[in-house]
């Protein structure tokens, strides 16, 4: 992602990652968004959250952008396509893979309504003693993919086809501390939850 003054230029497959991480409750503006502020951009449901480091610095009030909006953009744009985020005219600009334009896209924010601190899905649990089995969402961890394979590629010493990058991940001092998933530009963070001790663990086949 790069950014200058109030545009926030993204490729399609960041927008479809961080997408990926916000609800689809139309109900919850604050969480059916994505948040571009300052030097990134990240989406979260309560439950994880993506955020998306880029280069540059945006300048001017925070952008709670519409999922909707955001999602015909990146239609538009196709895979290897960009999208161009004016957080002072609350405007998209999709673009494909040769730099034409190929579609507008209004994205006004909800008045009054303001995107919830990432800071807050970091803190730890605050639930000390919890001793039994946690577990992690699978399907959680596919949009974690979907943040890798927005990443550049990385090369090794003597050159040759990049690879994506290595996933690293952090774990709390509690295993219901929020898991810290680091890759490429991005933060991915996913709240584990309970698992039930009754129920016997499946094997491998």
């Amino acid at each position: 992602m790069h950014i200058e003054e109030s545009t926030y230029t993204l490729t399609a497959l960041e927008l479809k990652a961080l997408l990926a991480h916000a609800s689809d409750d139309e109900t919850r503006p604050q969480l059916c968004a994505v948040a571009f502020r300052g030097s990134c951009a990240y989406a979260t449901d309560g439950h994880r959250m993506a955020r998306l480091d880029g280069e540059g610095e945006g300048i001017g009030p925070e952008y709670l952008c519409p999922t909707k909006p955001l999602a015909l953009a990146v239609k538009a744009a196709g895979a290897k396509g960009r999208v161009f985020v004016d957080a002072a005219s609350d405007t998209l600009i999709a673009t494909d893979a040769k730099g034409a334009t190929v579609g507008t896209f209004a994205a006004p924010r909800a008045p009054g309504v303001q995107a919830p601190p990432y800071e807050v899905v970091l803190q730890p649990s605050h639930e000390p003693g919890h001793t039994g089995p946690v577990g992690l969402n699978p399907e959680y961890l596919g949009d974690l993919a979907l943040a890798r394979a927005a990443s550049p590629l990385v090369r090794g010493p003597n050159g040759g086809k990049g690879k994506p990058p290595t996933v690293a991940i952090q774990f709390g001092a509690s295993n219901l501390d929020p898991v810290r998933c680091t890759v490429g530009p991005w933060l991915v963070v996913i709240m584990p939850m309970r698992l039930d001790p009754s129920e016997p663990a499946r094997k491998a086949a």
